[in-house]
């Protein structure tokens, strides 16, 4: 079968030029100006048909791309594909058009048929079916096939499961072992070698900072900033500012933006640092924490780190990191189950929320995405009536949202694995 049949044949029915343009004039001609006659449940509605329309799009554009890239369009004019496309289509991005280029390649390669299959059927998105077309270009040519063709169908077969995140995780880890030992910790050495941090004047009298940290560097960074960068809400619900930089507001809420409040942070621990030369003080949220296995922790099989920012930290550097720590084992049984956490101290709420931390990765109301770092340990049974604290009676959840909870009386099931909201 030529390669040109076989893309076709992945993708389906191969889009037709009425076709397209019937679809273009569509949404073209929509009435947008009538919206406000839509209840809520049809503008949600309305949007998810939107997305359906432009995935189905981004994979007719494969095709297409595909079929470029076999007629060689472009070469007689001296252009590669993505300067084809942005020739032939003036409102695409230099970036999308490199995006289809490298899954219309991967596409194209017989050992990739079943991510084909996947993105012709609407399984595997074009971001996933990206990330997975340049893992497998990327290392190709240092990992062994047989091992490499074995972990690309396996997180083809899983990536319709995952978040984008998620699946970046997974490409991350399977880099990090598909690379030879050696080549790995060396890599690690030269990304060290490679921390910067530049100044340049900014607008207005201001000064730019450009930081570049490895992966273990931005680890301690989020580590040490997060727990200080968080909204915060002046106690007493007062209109003056209040002391950590937070513009007074009716109810004390916190208008800084992300960037401003990881600014004030990182200010806030130099400050710590500078003011006690004999040691910084510590709490139970300033804390590296790494996810590694008891086998990779000592050696006895290759493996790495991950850290609760997702930063993928290799064997070795987890093990340098120890030497200068304190080690909370936590046993983890099948599917991440909690089963043990062990304690530094005789506190109990730290090794709960760490473990909270493990189970929940963040918040646990649904489709929220702030990290672990930045959440509150709800009681899901009240302390008032009755409730314990315990792993079993806590969930993860972000000051909106907790508050949202219980202005809302909402309830939610613990399990040994996650938390799921009664809405």
């Amino acid at each position: 079968m030529s390669t040109t049949a076989a893309a076709t044949g992945a993708f389906g029915h191969r889009p037709g030029l009425t076709e397209a343009r019937a679809a273009q004039a569509a949404l073209a001609g929509a009435d947008l100006s009538k919206l406000w006659r839509l209840s809520d449940a049809e503008v949600a509605e309305a949007l998810g048909g939107l997305e359906a329309v432009r995935a189905t799009a981004e994979r007719q554009q494969v095709a297409v791309m595909a079929e470029a890239r076999t007629r060689g369009l472009g070469a007689a004019d001296g252009w590669g594909a993505v300067d084809w496309a942005t020739q032939a289509a003036p409102g695409m991005s230099t970036g999308h058009a490199s995006t289809l280029q490298a899954v219309a390649t991967a596409c194209q390669d017989p050992r990739l048929a079943a991510l084909a299959e996947s993105l012709g059927t609407g399984r595997v998105s074009l971001p996933k079916a990206a990330q997975l077309a340049r893992f497998h270009a990327a290392v190709e040519r240092v990992a062994d096939p047989g091992q490499l063709a074995a972990d690309t169908q396996i997180l083809i077969a899983n990536a319709p499961h995952l978040t984008e995140g998620q699946l970046a995780v997974a490409i991350r880890h399977t880099t990090a072992l598909l690379r030879p030992e050696r080549e790995a910790e060396h890599l690690e050495q030269r990304r060290r070698e490679a921390r910067a941090l530049h100044k340049s004047r900014g607008p207005a009298g201001m000064s730019t900072y450009h930081l570049v940290l490895d992966p273990e560097g931005a680890a301690i960074l989020d580590a040490a900033i997060d727990p200080l960068a968080r909204p915060q809400r002046r106690k007493d619900g007062s209109d003056a500012p209040s002391d950590g930089g937070i513009d007074g507001t009716p109810g004390g809420r916190d208008l800084r933006t992300p960037a401003a409040r990881r600014a004030d942070a990182l200010l806030a621990v130099i400050g710590r640092g500078v003011s006690s030369p004999g040691g910084q003080p510590k709490t139970a949220k300033a804390q590296l924490v790494v996810t590694i296995g008891l086998d990779q922790l000592t050696e006895a099989v290759r493996g790495a780190g991950l850290t609760l920012g997702q930063e993928l930290l290799t064997a070795g550097t987890v093990r340098r990191l120890a030497c200068e720590a304190d080690v909370i084992p936590a046993v983890l049984g099948r599917n991440s189950e909690i089963l043990d956490v062990g304690r530094t101290k005789r506190l109990v709420p730290p090794a709960i929320r760490l473990a909270a931390w493990l189970r929940d990765g963040g918040c646990t109301y649904p489709g929220c995405t702030v990290p672990a770092q930045w959440c509150d340990a709800h009681h899901a049974v009240a302390w008032w009536a009755g409730g314990d604290t315990s792993l079993a009676n806590t969930a993860l959840l972000c000051g909106r949202h907790h508050t949202l909870v219980h202005d809302r009386d909402l309830t939610c099931t613990v399990t040994d694995t996650h938390v799921t909201w009664h809405l």
